[in-house]
């Protein structure tokens, strides 16, 4: 899916592309054994277009049949490249044995097999079933002052219910915001005590 997200529906990747560019934004996907991130760095002025695009991406994935056929091959010769370093190969048996029984002891990019047999409508069947509001967090940081109001919880909400399936999200973290003090450097001032 990190491969597919941004080849859209609603947006052909090289409009995404563009439009993305056209902000001086920064739009990426990431996965881990934890989690799969879709993000954009973008000014703070440009919240409600970043969400936006985010919301397209997760939402109108394109799962077309050669889209699907053309990553395949990708993913296998990645799994191929990850199978001759040693590093990866150290870390995914590391994981295997520290972990055993469960998902962390598995490798990020899984068996070669599930790449071969995998079809559109398994998929789409993980998309509807993971790609839902209980599951996800919309996050945003930076461009703030010192002490503000964290979340304008109108805004959020406003901006959720335009773009995003979940009409009614949970907004955490109403209220204000004080700079915690820098208690390393304070330590660091003591250091003859």
């Amino acid at each position: 899916l990190e491969h597919m997200a941004f080849k859209g529906k609603k947006r052909p990747q090289g409009a995404l592309e563009q439009e993305v560019e056209s902000l001086g934004a920064h739009l990426n996907t990431y996965t881990t054994r934890e989690q799969t991130a879709i993000y954009i760095k973008a000014q703070s002025k440009d919240l409600p277009k970043a969400v936006e695009i985010l919301a397209d991406v997760v939402q109108n994935c394109g799962l077309e049949d050669s889209q699907i056929e053309k990553e395949r091959q990708v993913i296998l010769r990645e799994m191929q490249e990850i199978d001759n370093n040693l590093e990866e190969v150290v870390f995914d048996y590391l994981h295997a044995t520290a972990y055993q029984g469960t998902s962390l002891g598995r490798t990020v990019i899984g068996p070669s097999m599930n790449a071969k047999k995998l079809t559109r409508a398994d998929l789409v069947d993980y998309v509807n079933s993971h790609y839902k509001a209980p599951r996800m967090v919309l996050a945003a940081a930076g461009g703030i002052n010192h002490k503000i109001d964290a979340v304008n919880a109108k805004t959020v909400s406003e901006i959720c219910s335009k773009y995003l399936y979940d009409k009614c999200p949970a907004v955490a973290g109403v209220g204000p915001i004080e700079q915690i003090p820098d208690y390393n450097r304070i330590r660091s001032a003591m250091y003859w005590l």
